[in-house]
């Protein structure tokens, strides 16, 4: 019996560990037009949004040369790695949000409609900026 617990044991461990080392799941990022983005609710220069494709709450925020990932359900912002995105055309090929990305400290998450666009906006304290980003309501289908 206790021969059984601990190869059940070690089974649970080899399984968790390869979980924990898995890759993440690549996702499609297409761009959204029109979206706005603002900083200290001035327009900004040279940016780009992505949506992941299936899984709307996920957005890909490129500004200048600084990537952000957010995770607008769990008010979560990722730093990921510009070297894991490919880009196909308009579109890009890359992860979701997963634990090896570094997390950026926010605050003051405010979520809503304004008219025909959800506003994201929220609060980088340690750079005392603030970001507000327009992005469409997708249509049916």
């Amino acid at each position: 019996m206790l021969r059984q617990a601990a190869a059940l044991g070690a089974v649970w461990l080899a399984g968790t560990s390869l979980q924990a080392g898995r890759t993440p799941e690549r996702l499609l990022w297409k761009p959204i037009a029109p979206a706005v983005l603002k900083l200290d609710d001035r327009p900004a220069n040279n940016w780009s949004i992505y949506q992941a494709e299936r899984q709307t709450h996920l957005l890909l925020v490129v500004l200048e040369n600084r990537w952000l990932l957010l995770d607008i359900r769990a008010h979560a912002v990722y730093r990921p790695d510009p070297k894991l995105y490919e880009r196909h055309r308009t579109k890009l090929l890359g992860p979701g949000p997963d634990e090896n990305m570094a997390i950026v400290a926010t605050t003051h998450w405010d979520v809503g409609d304004v008219g025909p666009a959800t506003q994201i906006r929220f609060y980088f304290p340690a750079e005392r900026h603030w970001l507000t980003i327009q992005v469409p309501h997708q249509g049916p289908g």
